[in-house]
């Protein structure tokens, strides 16, 4: 028998290459000599992965000989509070109702395609060496080392009709904050950049440690969920020529975008990371500032062409939840 906890959780992440079906898929060779069984359960999220799909086949079927249940948690725990789920839902319907009433989310939705990812990346591309007829703007998502998120930070630069991805550099904690902002403001500086656009994070010691660099900060006016929602045209309309870095990539392509807010909020995946995206996409944006407004007036499309390389000199780039309520469970023969 093989039990799998919290599946819907079971997704691929930058801190992982082994999505929901990936396991699954490796663990039924085995259940199938034995004749055992594989059951899972979750509290339901976003409606994707595999017991998304498995809940969707056979949920309801008579004639299926997979079984699935789904119920709310006071249904299967009746002893838990009424207030205390009231008041979850009173704070974050959406959230809530996957939580306690075991009801997969619909106001979920990937940012990125695979596709539109794709399309924007030049392929083998890991490092552009500077350009000095090109102004190179900088991006930096702050953090001070000694906790779980790393200092995200990228270089890019108009080129054209796109903004095109030069470094991406990932600072992964622990790490010296003083000695890291030495060596972007060196790295920085070596393109000519002496400006960077980063979110309020730190506040003024950030800003202060940077200036001894000789690298000013600007703080953006943009929250990161409002970048990521920027950045977004940007890359479906192929604005953007993203560095072949397996990290960014990863990044940008789990970003949720949630719609049952009011307005549209954008963030990471809970238990995974958005550092190298944050600084790579407030770098693009700023670099993009007016370039959308241009093409508009002149009338001009969004390219199709794919990114390519051509006389490019590449260096290498150095370097769930658990819930004590189920809502949502199966237990099937052949998952």
């Amino acid at each position: 028998m093989c039990l799998a906890d919290e599946v819907c959780f079971w997704e691929a992440s930058a801190e992982s290459a082994n999505p929901d079906k990936e396991v699954v898929r490796a663990v039924r060779p085995g259940l199938a000599t034995l004749g055992g069984r594989l059951i899972g359960i979750s509290s339901p999220y976003a409606q994707r992965g595999i017991l998304y799909e498995q809940y969707r086949k056979h949920y309801g079927q008579d004639a299926s000989t997979t079984l699935v249940w789904q119920a709310d948690s006071r249904t299967m725990n009746p002893g838990l509070s009424a207030e205390l789920i009231a008041e979850a839902f009173a704070e974050d319907p959406d959230a809530a109702r996957a939580e306690w009433a075991g009801l997969f989310r619909a106001d979920l939705s990937d940012l990125f395609t695979p596709e539109s990812l794709a399309a924007c990346t030049a392929q083998g591309r890991t490092e552009l060496p500077p350009s000095w007829t090109a102004k190179h703007v900088g991006g930096l998502d702050a953090a001070g080392g000694g906790g779980q998120d790393s200092l995200g930070f990228a270089l890019c630069h108009r080129q054209g009709g796109r903004v095109v991805v030069d470094v991406v550099r990932e600072y992964r904690p622990p790490f010296d904050p003083l000695q890291v902002v030495a060596d972007v403001a060196t790295l920085a500086k070596a393109y000519g950049c002496r400006s960077l656009v980063a979110d309020k994070w730190g506040g003024g010691f950030v800003v202060e440690a940077f200036a001894r660099e000789g690298v000013a900060v600007e703080h953006s006016d943009l929250t990161t969920s409002d970048t990521f929602l920027e950045l977004a045209p940007l890359i479906n309309g192929q604005l953007v020529e993203l560095l072949d870095h397996p990290r960014l990539l990863r990044q940008l392509g789990e970003l949720q975008r949630s719609t049952g807010r009011g307005r549209d909020h954008v963030e990471h995946r809970r238990g995974d990371h958005d550092d190298v995206a944050a600084a790579a996409a407030g770098a693009v944006v700023r670099a993009a500032v007016g370039l959308r407004g241009v093409r508009r007036r002149l009338g001009v499309g969004f390219s199709s062409e794919k990114p390519t390389v051509e006389h490019v000199e590449t260096t290498p780039v150095p370097a769930k939840r658990a819930s004590p309520e189920r809502a949502i469970g199966i237990l099937s023969k052949q998952f």
